[in-house]
């Protein structure tokens, strides 16, 4: 069976991953500079390398409280060809750990949850990026609209 190697990320005591696949870099959180009348979880753009960025505010993506960015918080920038960035209060590291099928009484499939990785005594949702956040921004537009 071939291992898929996970970005694990850390929101106050939420845990996600990500396939690494779908992950370009990790940086040091940078200014953004706000879109005027964008949706709450857009934060703004960055300029990645003289191209133009939407960052995403992942808190609130993931339904928590919004907090001002702090200087050890850090961006992630997704891979072509839907690329954007978003924020992480901390980056726990990689897994390398196949991650369990979520359970059959729960419908996650539709936030784009793959499955659940126990990491330690928690438990981290791992969620297909793409649908998780095409699912999230079309929920924020409609709110936003």
């Amino acid at each position: 069976m071939k291992v898929q190697y996970l970005i694990h990320l850390g929101f106050d005591e939420v845990r996600v991953a990500f396939p690494l696949h779908d992950i370009d870099r990790v940086i040091r959180t940078v200014a953004v500079t706000p879109v005027a009348g964008a949706p709450a979880c857009l934060l703004g753009i960055v300029d990645i390398a003289g191209e133009t960025v939407p960052v995403y505010d992942m808190r609130r993506l993931l339904g928590l409280h919004g907090r001002s960015m702090q200087p050890s918080d850090r961006m992630v920038l997704t891979r072509e060809p839907c690329r954007f960035a978003f924020t992480a209060d901390e980056v726990l590291g990689i897994l390398d750990e196949e991650p369990a099928a979520p359970p059959a009484a729960f419908s996650f499939d539709a936030a784009g949850v793959r499955g659940v990785a126990t990491t330690g005594d928690r438990m981290t949702l791992v969620h297909d990026l793409k649908r998780f956040m095409a699912l999230e921004r079309a929920i924020s537009l409609q709110r936003h609209a």
